[in-house]
């Protein structure tokens, strides 16, 4: 299948465009647009729809035992404004685990929504998948929202956007003042976004503190 056949079967499988748009990590009418026959650059949206066809096929014939699910390991939460715990701090097995019903890349880490202080673009109990792998050259990630870690530890989910210091960056975002020329150590860039409808199973492990 093409983009725009995939997109228009999905629709006819009861996959909403909102799910389409959070998993490739793009506005909804980016998903409009596909269903007319338009394109992306990004190859990787032509997999992730292809992988979400196959699992939304097989769970509406109940042919659960067809497709493969995977666990991501969960290193933070993300809540109200703020982003508590990450990688470095946590054990190897994580916070938590979530099950989804389709495969990922590997690389991936999971932070997961708590609340609604970043409704509408994000909803409580989303996963939200991020490279483990720090960014430390992000110039290429303007304009994008990323998880953000500034050089006095504080961690923020917000639009990158250039300074108006040369080497600082403006942060945004629905919430608040914007925070500007903040000083950033790395970013995580973020790969999907998962309705929390969509995972299999969330398996908590160590206590949040």
């Amino acid at each position: 299948m093409n983009l725009q056949e995939l997109v228009t079967a999905l629709m006819k499988a009861g996959v909403k465009q909102e799910v389409m748009a959070n998993l490739c990590n793009v506005e909804q009418a980016s998903i409009s647009r596909w269903s007319k026959g338009g394109t992306t650059r990004d190859a990787t949206n032509l997999e992730k729809l292809r992988k979400l066809y196959i699992s939304t096929i097989s769970v509406n014939r109940g042919e659960t035992h067809k497709f493969n699910t995977q666990m991501i390991r969960g290193v933070g939460y993300v809540s109200g404004k703020n982003i508590t715990r990450e990688d470095e701090t946590v054990p190897e097995r994580g916070l938590f685990s979530v099950e989804l019903r389709f495969p990922m890349s590997s690389g991936l880490v999971a932070f997961r929504v708590q609340g609604d202080g970043f409704y509408p673009r994000y909803r409580d109990k989303d996963v939200i998948l991020v490279w483990a792998d720090p960014v430390h050259n992000f110039s290429h990630l303007l304009g994008k929202d990323v998880l953000i870690t500034l050089d006095d530890d504080s961690r923020e989910l917000k639009t990158l956007r250039k300074g108006y210091t040369e080497g600082l960056y403006n942060l945004e975002s629905g919430m608040g003042p914007v925070i500007e020329d903040a000083s950033v150590r790395y970013v995580r860039e973020i790969h999907a976004i998962i309705p929390g409808d969509q995972v299999v199973r969330f398996q908590a492990g160590l206590d949040q503190s």
